[in-house]
């Protein structure tokens, strides 16, 4: 997976960009499939605002927005939103196969 950071009118440290990229990589727990997330961090006099994006082949880009007054916050606030978005789409693939011949279906 790629993550790909980007600072708008922001500085980063390497650490901060380091916890960033740990903690994208986490995503991956809800969608295996998932090719790259977009980070961008934005300073608007003194509010934090971060834009997570992700892409995943076969649906359309998810995107989470969240403000807050501290980085962190604003990052791990994004990224739960993005979480919830991708649990969302993985439950609404379904495995829509017949079962096995010869399997006994009880109801």
């Amino acid at each position: 997976m790629d993550v790909r950071i980007t600072t708008r009118h922001v500085d980063i440290s390497d650490s901060f960009g380091e916890y960033a990229d740990e903690r994208t990589r986490k995503l991956t727990k809800y969608e295996p499939r998932l090719i790259a997330v977009d980070l961008i961090f934005d300073n608007d006099h003194g509010e934090f605002s971060t834009e997570a994006r992700a892409e995943v082949p076969g649906i359309p880009t998810l995107i989470a927005k969240s403000e807050s007054s501290s980085k962190r916050k604003s990052l791990d606030s994004a990224l739960d939103k993005l979480g919830r978005q991708l649990k969302r789409e993985r439950s609404k693939r379904v495995d829509h196969q017949a079962p096995p011949a010869g399997a006994i279906i009880e109801q």
